[in-house]
C-alpha cells in the first residue's frame, strides 16, 4: 500500500506540472512574466489584458503543450523572461530550473544540498516560491538557505544562511517564506536571532547578499512579506507588523 506522505507526493507532481503548463501558455500569449509568489503584484491578480487569454480555452481547458517530471516540495512555478523557474528536491539536492516557457526544455539547473527533514513527515522539499529580478533568481529554502542564482545562466551568484548567521528556527514544516525584493533589498521572514539582537525579518542586498538590516522579535510563520511603496507589511508567527523597507524600523506591532 503506498504511504501517505508518498500519495501526497504523487499529488504534488501532477499539481506542480499542471502549474507549468498554465503559466507558459500565458506566457506564450501574452508575453506577461509572473516572477514571484502571487503574481506581478504579488496579489494573486493578473492584469485584464493578460488574463484575457483565458477567455481563448476551450470548453475541455487549455491544450496541454508540454510537461515534465519533478520531484518533492511545495514551491509555485513562477515565469520571466520566457523561462519558467522551479524550485523543487530529488534525494538529498534542491534543484531550481529553467525551462524553455515555449517547449518546456532544460536550460540549466542549479542544485544544492540540503538536510531538512520535515518534523511531521509530509514532505522535505523546499516551500517558498521563488522570485525574479534584475537578472537573478532568489531562492529560499526549507532548511533557511537563500541563494541568488543568475537568471541567464544558472551560475550561483551568492548565498546566505540564515541558520548558521541567524540561527533561524525550523519551525513545525521548515522555511516557508517568499523572498521580497524591493529596489536593491532582498527581504526575508526568518525569524532569526544573533548577538546583535533581533532578526524575525531581514533585508540582504540584492547584489551581495550580505545583510542590510535585521529586525522584529518574533519567529517566522509560513506567510511572505508584502509592500506598498516602502512600507512592509509582515505576518509574523504571533503579531503582524508594518515596518520600514529602508531599514527596518517598526511602525506598527498588533499586539
Amino acid at each position: 500500500m503506498m504511504h501517505l506522505s508518498e500519495r501526497r507526493g504523487m499529488n504534488l507532481q501532477v499539481c506542480k506540472v499542471l502549474g507549468i503548463f498554465c503559466l507558459s501558455l500565458m506566457a506564450r500569449a501574452s508575453g506577461a512574466d509572473w516572477p514571484q509568489f502571487l503574481g506581478p503584484h504579488r496579489d494573486g491578480v493578473a492584469d485584464e489584458s493578460e488574463a484575457a487569454i483565458a477567455r481563448t480555452f476551450p470548453a475541455e481547458g487549455p491544450v496541454i503543450k508540454w510537461k515534465t517530471k519533478l520531484g518533492t516540495g511545495f514551491a509555485g512555478p513562477v515565469v520571466a523572461d520566457g523561462k519558467v523557474i522551479v524550485f523543487h528536491r530529488v534525494g538529498d539536492e534542491a534543484r531550481v530550473e529553467a525551462l524553455d516557457a515555449e517547449s518546456g526544455k532544460q536550460l540549466w539547473s542549479f542544485g544544492y544540498a540540503t538536510d531538512y527533514v520535515d518534523s511531521f513527515g509530509f514532505d522535505n522539499g523546499p516551500r517558498a516560491s521563488s522570485t525574479i529580478a534584475e537578472g537573478k533568481v532568489i531562492v529560499h529554502g526549507a532548511e533557511g538557505v537563500v541563494h541568488a542564482i543568475n537568471l541567464a545562466t544558472g551560475e550561483k551568484v551568492w548565498s546566505y544562511d540564515t541558520v548558521k548567521e541567524l540561527q533561524s528556527e525550523q519551525g513545525f514544516f521548515g522555511r516557508a517564506s517568499a523572498p521580497l525584493i524591493i529596489g536593491k533589498r532582498v527581504i526575508i521572514i526568518c525569524g532569526g536571532r544573533n548577538a546583535k539582537g533581533a532578526a524575525g525579518v531581514i533585508a540582504l542586498g540584492l547584489e551581495d547578499g550580505k545583510l542590510a538590516w535585521q529586525s522584529v522579535d518574533d519567529q517566522a510563520s509560513y506567510s511572505s512579506p508584502v509592500s506598498k511603496s516602502d512600507t512592509l507589511l509582515c505576518w509574523m508567527r504571533n503579531q503582524i507588523v508594518v515596518c520600514d523597507a529602508a531599514d527596518g524600523r517598526v511602525y506598527f506591532q498588533s499586539h
